[in-house]
């Protein structure tokens, strides 16, 4: 038997209608939660998954290990982003065989950050791991952006401000295949 829907903590799913959704903040747990999920809707049939996204990013691993995920899944995915779509956020959203956005739907990229602690001590060689690590992710991101035929330095100049694109400019830019139209409705 097919259970019809499911919510575990951000993320909601429904495996009669081959959807899932990811909302807010992503995490290890939320992951976890998607893996488990795709292995089961892999397991049914390997008929097209719908995976809907509105996030401002989170956890850089585990954006990552959601878009390898994605990507490594052997149903057919789509992508929908809408909302805000934000940093690892769009990296899960670069996941999908077809990438959409809605036309309203706000796409940020950025270089990646840290929040270090106040009142705590650094030495160069704590601050120097830190920013290769972000150095790292940032390569990986701008490396997952430009797979599909996005021009490397304009995805780079993006990065470097911030930007943050609608639709048509993340379609000009290869970010996304097309912009989705239909109208979006949890299941």
């Amino acid at each position: 038997m097919v259970k019809k829907k499911l919510r575990k903590r951000n993320v909601i799913y429904n495996l009669e209608k081959r959807e899932i959704w990811l909302l807010g903040w992503i995490k290890q747990s939320s992951f976890l939660t998607l893996h488990k999920i795709l292995e089961k809707l892999d397991s049914i049939s390997h008929e097209l998954i719908r995976f809907f996204i509105k996030s401002e990013g989170g956890e850089r691993t585990a954006s990552l290990n959601i878009h390898h995920a994605l990507h490594n899944t052997l149903s057919p995915v789509e992508t929908i982003g809408f909302g805000n779509v934000a940093s690892g956020g769009l990296l899960v959203l670069q996941g999908g065989d077809k990438r959409f956005a809605t036309p309203k739907c706000k796409l940020k990229l950025h270089r990646a950050c840290v929040k270090l602690k106040t009142g705590r001590e650094y030495n160069a060689e704590g601050l120097n791991h830190v920013s290769r690590g972000l150095m790292q992710y940032d390569s990986d991101a701008i490396y997952i952006l430009t797979s599909r035929g996005s021009d490397s330095k304009i995805i780079i100049d993006l990065f470097k401000k911030d930007a943050v694109l609608n639709a048509p400019k993340a379609l000009r830019f290869k970010i996304i295949d097309s912009i989705w139209r239909k109208p979006i409705r949890k299941s």
